[in-house]
């Protein structure tokens, strides 16, 4: 079996990463991008969001805040496999959303 040392660092920071303190948002980035899922402040200038999913096609007839209370049927969702690492500055703004609602939905 070989160790690759460089993926026994990223395995190790994507541990750690599931450790820090989280609260599941939907986090819109610049250039278009929305994501939704559980948001960590690295406390380096560096968020990073676990369990997460691209909102493809927001679905809403009033706007992003809509899916505050859940996706709708027409939402499409993308799961991204691995954490998403995000720089301070590329966020634009998050909104709290209905945990709950949220279950299961990607």
């Amino acid at each position: 079996m070989k160790c690759d040392i460089d993926d026994a660092i990223k395995t190790l920071e994507n541990v750690k990463a599931t450790l820090l303190p989280s609260v599941q948002k939907i986090v819109v980035l610049d250039r278009g991008w929305v994501v939704v899922g559980h948001i960590s402040d690295k406390g380096d200038g560096e968020y990073i969001i676990n369990e997460a999913a691209v909102i493809r096609v927001w679905g809403t007839t009033s706007g992003l805040p809509e899916l505050q209370a859940g996706p709708t049927g027409k939402t499409k969702l993308d799961a991204c496999s691995l954490p998403i690492h995000i720089p301070a500055h590329s966020i634009v703004f998050s909104l709290d959303i209905d945990e709950k609602a949220w279950e299961g939905a990607y």
